[in-house]
């Protein structure tokens, strides 16, 4: 199946493996934790690869995959020389893997991608003239959705239905009352995949992915507080999707503790209302 803006079906390839700093453009490190993701990794994979913004870092995590999701990466790591890939002895969760990855990242933007979602082309090139122009340290992309029958449909705009107050630049404590929905007719996505992060901004936050299911529900909000300011964007870029038997988050699941978040004030001052 080949999706808008991704390219063709066949698969990536970058006979030199040789990238520069793009014209001093900031590295972005792209984390992709999977598991038992053999199905659509290269998919997923090639979609970052091919991507117009060249200067990337490309960190996959395997969570002690037990298919062939292993083989699949180090034969795209023998291709493009800006994969690097990282593997768990034993299965920890999307979280800790996500995790891996950040410890390992050393561009000045961190962005995740779950193992069998597509990256539209122009992506990552708009997250980060975004935070540039905006001076902002955290953009989120809006997605759509695909099928197992190959169908692609509206995903956040059926949340927030285009409504053009939903977009742009938003206070940090307006994005969490948006995540409660304390105020009706707003939206804001809450997952960890399809943002652009400041890495030094994310480090000192204190963040860390929790073990367990739902990893981003106890993850997503303290990021946009801590931000200060968030900017989403109308812009679809990438497509996830819908499966009936997951792939990344197929885990067998460890307890979530929720005091995995150490900055626990977060919400401090924070008030229902306009």
């Amino acid at each position: 199946m080949t999706l808008p803006g991704t390219g063709s079906e066949s698969e990536p390839e970058n006979p030199s493996g040789d990238h520069d700093a793009a014209g001093g453009l900031p590295l972005i490190s792209v984390i992709l934790p999977f598991y038992n993701a053999e199905k659509n990794l290269g998919e997923a994979v090639g979609s970052i690869i091919i991507q117009d913004y060249q200067n990337l870092e490309i960190l996959l995590v395997d969570d002690a995959s037990t298919d062939g999701s292993l083989q699949i990466a180090e034969k795209l790591g023998r291709k493009d020389s800006r994969i690097k890939i990282f593997r768990h002895i034993e299965n920890q969760g999307a979280g800790p893997a996500r995790n891996t990855g950040v410890s390992n990242a050393g561009g000045e933007y961190i962005f995740f991608l779950d193992s069998d979602d597509i990256l539209r082309q122009g992506a990552l090139k708009l997250l980060q003239q975004t935070a540039a122009r905006e001076k902002a340290a955290v953009v989120i992309g809006s997605c759509d959705q695909v099928d197992e029958e190959g169908i692609i449909s509206d995903h956040d705009r059926n949340s927030d239905h285009g409504c053009e107050e939903c977009f742009g630049l938003i206070d940090g404590e307006e994005a969490v009352k948006r995540w409660l929905n304390i105020r009706r007719g707003s939206f804001i996505p809450v997952r960890p995949w399809g943002i652009l992060i400041e890495t030094e901004l994310y480090r000192r936050s204190g963040l860390d992915f929790s073990a367990g299911e739902h990893e981003d529900l106890t993850w997503t909000p303290f990021l946009y507080k801590f931000a200060g300011k968030v900017v989403y964007l109308k812009d679809i870029i990438l497509t996830y999707r819908i499966r009936i038997v997951p792939y990344i988050d197929d885990y067998p699941y460890l307890a979530a503790p929720v005091d995995s978040i150490k900055p626990a004030g977060c919400f401090t001052g924070i008030r229902a209302g306009n």
